[in-house]
């Protein structure tokens, strides 16, 4: 499909993409405000009755959700456009499995018995399509030869791959180790020690994320600029 107009503006198929990805989280959102709130305007659920953990819950969502963006879309403007068609097949797969997945964290949002083992699992499907991806970079990669002007150097985006799956792993050890040592299991529904822990370390590698890829995510046009085949 080729760029087309609207506006009298060029659209191209990486903006289209980007404003897919927005409408889609956005349900994601809706999903999570409707499911935390609606007990409590429609329901008999009073505010001093919601637990604290499940506040973080909420937010720890938005914070995910906005991680997910965040990177989805700047991966998408670092593709090649010559990427051949099986990878751009996976990529797609996996964009929906983790948006089905997010979906599934927002339903349970309000629900520590289900919101934790979702959000592992969630993060398992991240490091299996970067796992994948950095494969198939080397298997099915477009040389920086063959790139055009304005394209990303191969070099860089297996940089960011690798970062992402180091991110994930480090969050399914975490949490897998948290509720193992702890005994506790992930689908309680009590307000657990093993809860918080995991709780607040997300909280914590989110943070870091952000601050280890600042220019990637906040200044991206610089990080382009000085990654440039």
């Amino acid at each position: 499909m080729s760029d087309r107009e609207v506006g009298g503006l060029p659209v191209t198929k990486k903006e289209n993409a980007t404003v897919i990805i927005s409408i889609l989280l956005a349900l994601v959102v809706k999903g999570a405000l409707e499911q935390f709130f609606k007990p409590i305007f429609e329901g008999d659920t009073k505010w001093s009755d919601v637990p604290f953990l499940h506040w973080g819950q909420l937010a720890l969502c938005f914070v995910l959700v906005f991680r997910f963006y965040l990177g989805a879309t700047r991966f998408i403007e670092s593709e090649p456009k010559r990427l051949g068609f099986f990878v751009k097949a996976v990529n797609l797969i996996f964009s929906f499995l983790l948006f089905c997945t997010f979906y599934c964290v927002a339903l349970a949002v309000s629900d520590p018995g289900y919101f934790y083992a979702v959000v592992l699992a969630l993060h398992g499907i991240d490091a299996a399509w970067f796992i994948l991806a950095l494969i198939l970079s080397y298997v099915q990669n477009v040389p920086n030869n063959m790139l055009e002007d304005g394209e990303i150097k191969i070099e860089a985006s297996r940089s960011t791959m690798w970062t992402f799956f180091y991110l994930s792993l480090a969050t399914i050890l975490f949490g897998i180790g948290s509720y193992w040592y702890s005994g506790e299991p992930i689908t309680s529904q009590a307000v657990s020690t093993s809860h918080w822990s995991f709780l607040l370390f997300l909280f914590a590698i989110s943070f870091f994320d952000f601050i280890l890829l600042k220019d990637y995510y906040f200044s991206f046009a610089e990080w382009k600029k000085s990654n440039l085949a």
